[in-house]
């Protein structure tokens, strides 16, 4: 008998590579990330004393980077989440061939996965990761709109209105995912022990339970609904916008580094965006499967902790330049960044909405 098809993944095999994929890449990598962002931030109060280097991007004055640490924090929760269930799907699996032997049949297994304190604790820190990394996807799209289509607006982000804005979201979000998970515990307990489905082994719930239930998850996928969408817009017309300016001037002058932290946000926002659409998609589809899900259908509900892969990915890969001059804290990283050609005076002006943009977040 398999025993792993009554563990956390059941007998969704393709499920288990891909949870380990998105824990064992994703977790070094969103520490990694976070890691280096505290330092080098670290390195500015360093450089008080000195003389400060000009092309210094970081959390501690850019309110853009500081929504992006914060997203960053939010794919670390969805790297834990993964690893929660790959180290309990191994766990349980040699759990039930201790207890139960070779020989044994279904009927006498009880799944004691979904009731577990573990269980609990993976569905907190997955939904936390949702619900945060889209929340902070917002903002940053936000943050982006005003620096770009209103570079001259009084009402851009502040670092300390960035901070209260971060803040209230990690301290609501936990107070509201915590208090759907005792409640939706308490009522889970009273499910059957030999009850073995997908989605209550994956933490994420089953939210046909109680009336109530049903109307968080319909709030909670109307809220993802809308702020994708919101998302969706926003950068079509800072696409726009950037196509626009540049064809007016007839300049392509953009130096590298603003074109890496263009694309960097806008990559990383449709990454998000691709992830719940997809996702919504497929549900619609298999809605048609009244006693079972498809196998592609269990999968992709897994499609949206891959971006707490993807966003590192392309952050190291758009910053990877500044993260070699910068590994080392020193003043032999004191150089200075040229943001455009300057003996062009038709290229300089093209690019001037360019350099406000990047000017926000190095400053």
């Amino acid at each position: 008998m398999n025993f792993s098809h009554y563990s956390v993944f059941l007998d969704v095999d393709l499920g288990r590579p891909i949870a380990w994929f998105i824990a064992i890449i994703g977790l070094p990598l969103n520490i990694f990330i976070i890691c280096f962002m505290i330092w080098e931030s670290s390195c500015i109060r360093y450089y008080r004393r000195k003389p400060r280097p000009s092309n210094t991007t970081h959390i501690l004055k850019s309110p853009s980077l500081w929504l992006l640490f914060n997203l960053f924090i939010s794919d670390l929760f969805g790297s834990i989440y993964a690893l929660i269930l790959s180290i309990s799907d191994v766990y349980y699996t040699n759990y039930y061939q201790v207890i139960h032997g070779i020989n044994t049949t279904y009927s006498l297994i009880k799944n004691v996965w979904f009731t577990s304190s573990i269980c609990t604790l993976a569905q907190i820190v997955g939904k936390m990761s949702v619900l945060t990394a889209a929340t902070f996807t917002l903002l940053i799209s936000i943050d982006r709109l005003i620096l770009i289509v209103y570079p001259r607006s009084k009402k851009k982000f502040t670092i300390k209105s960035s901070r209260i804005l971060s803040a209230t979201i990690w301290i609501f979000g936990f107070v509201l995912i915590i208090g759907v998970a005792i409640y939706y515990q308490y009522w889970i307990r009273l499910k059957s022990p030999y009850t073995f489905n997908y989605y209550l082994n994956l933490c994420i719930g089953d939210f046909t339970t109680t009336g109530v239930l049903e109307i968080l998850a319909i709030i909670e996928l109307v809220y993802y609904l809308i702020v994708y969408m919101i998302v969706t817009v926003i950068y079509v017309v800072i696409i726009w916008r950037l196509r626009k300016s540049r064809l007016e001037f007839h300049s392509h002058s953009s130096s590298i580094s603003e074109k890496r932290f263009q694309i960097m946000f806008i990559l990383i926002a449709f990454t998000n965006v691709f992830a719940f659409f997809f996702i919504s998609i497929s549900s619609f589809v298999s809605t048609a499967y009244v006693n079972d899900y498809p196998l592609y259908q269990k999968l992709i509900s897994l499609l949206p902790f891959t971006n707490t892969v993807i966003d590192p990915v392309l952050y190291l890969i758009f910053r990877q330049n500044d993260i070699r001059k910068k590994i080392i804290c020193g003043p032999s990283n004191n150089r200075k960044t040229t943001i455009g050609p300057m003996n062009q005076v038709q290229d300089s002006k093209s690019s001037h909405l360019e350099r406000m943009v990047l000017t926000e977040i190095q400053e």
